[in-house]
C-alpha cells in the first residue's frame, strides 16, 4: 500500500526523533516525536486513499464490535453527557464519526437534537434506522451546533488541525467540543493503541491541548478516562482481532468466565483523555 511523509500537523516543522516501531499486514510504520512540539505521530503513513476504503469499506470490522458494545458505550456517554450538562442545556449536537449511533441514542434521551457524520456506510445505515440519526455528509459552515462530539476519532484525522478549524466554524459561538482519545502517557495506551491502519497522531495532555488553542479553542476540562470495557467484547475490536494470540488468549478469559474478575482492573486503568473545550 502506498505510503506517505507528512511534516508534524501541529507546528509544521520536519524535525523528528524516533520513538518506537510497530508492523501491520507485514508492513513496518515507525511513531515519531516532533523535536519542536513534541507531537508524536506516524510517519511515514498510508496515504488516505488507502484509510479511507478500510472505514467506508468495513475492512477493520468494527461494526459488530460497536453492536457488542452497545450497552456499555450507552453508560459511558451518558456519563459524559452528564457531565456536559453542567456546562450547557441541550440544544443541536453532532455527532463526528458517529458509528452505530449509540452516543446519540444517549444524548436525545436528555433532550438533544441529533445529528450524525459517519463514513462507515454499514454504520451509518443502522444509526439513522434504529435511532432515527440525521445523517450529514459534511459539518458545513453555518454556526449552528451547540455541541459536536468526537469519541476516539481525533487520532484518526490525517490533518487534525485543519479538522478542528473546520469544526469551529460548525460551532455557535461559545459552543462545546467533547473529545476522547487515547492517551499517549498512559502504558495500556502504548501497548494496544498503536494501530497504524487507523491511528495517525498521539496525543497526550499538553500536545492535544496546544492544538486546541491554537485552533480557536479554550479547554475548559481534561482528565484521564476510561471507556467502560469488557474483555468480553474486546475481542472484537481491531485493537486485538488483527492478532490471533491477543484474540485466543480474550477467548480463553470469555469461556472461563474469569473476564468478570479482570474487567474491575481494566476498568481502572484510564487509558483515555476526556476533553471539553469552548469556541471563542
Amino acid at each position: 500500500m502506498e505510503m506517505e511523509y507528512v511534516n508534524c500537523n501541529l507546528c509544521g516543522k520536519n524535525d523528528t526523533v524516533f520513538v518506537t516501531k510497530t508492523e501491520q499486514d507485514g508492513q513496518e510504520f515507525k511513531l515519531v516525536k516532533c523535536i519542536s512540539c513534541e507531537f508524536i505521530y506516524l510517519n511515514p503513513r498510508l496515504t488516505w486513499e488507502n484509510i479511507k476504503s478500510f472505514y467506508s469499506e468495513n475492512k477493520l470490522d468494527n461494526f459488530q464490535y460497536y453492536l457488542h458494545t452497545k450497552d456499555l458505550d450507552e453508560q459511558t456517554f451518558t456519563d459524559r453527557l452528564d457531565l456536559i450538562s453542567k456546562y450547557t442545556k441541550p440544544g443541536k449536537v453532532l455527532d463526528i464519526g458517529s458509528s452505530v449511533g449509540i452516543f446519540l441514542h444517549a444524548a436525545k434521551k436528555q433532550g438533544w437534537d441529533i445529528f450524525g457524520v459517519e463514513l462507515n456506510k454499514e454504520e451509518a445505515k443502522y444509526s439513522e434506522e434504529n435511532f432515527g440519526v440525521k445523517l450529514l455528509s459534511s459539518y458545513g459552515t453555518k454556526q449552528e451546533f451547540d455541541l459536536i462530539n468526537m469519541s476516539d476519532v481525533i487520532e484518526h484525522f490525517t490533518h487534525p488541525k485543519e479538522e478542528l478549524q473546520k469544526i469551529s466554524k460548525a460551532l455557535k459561538q461559545n459552543g462545546l467540543l467533547l473529545i476522547s482519545t487515547p492517551d499517549f502517557d498512559n502504558v495500556l495506551t502504548r501497548r494496544v493503541a498503536i494501530k497504524p491502519h487507523e491511528h495517525l497522531y498521539y496525543f497526550d495532555k499538553r500536545t492535544l491541548t496546544k492544538l486546541l488553542e491554537a485552533t480557536g479553542f479554550k479547554v475548559l476540562y481534561i482528565k484521564p478516562t476510561t471507556r467502560k470495557l469488557s474483555l468480553k467484547t474486546l475481542r472484537y475490536s481491531s485493537s486485538f482481532n488483527t492478532s490471533k494470540v491477543k484474540k485466543l488468549v480474550l477467548n480463553v478469559l470469555t469461556y472461563s468466565g474469569a473476564y468478570r474478575i479482570l474487567d474491575f482492573f481494566v476498568n481502572k486503568t484510564d487509558p483515555d483523555l476526556l476533553v471539553i473545550a469552548q469556541k471563542i
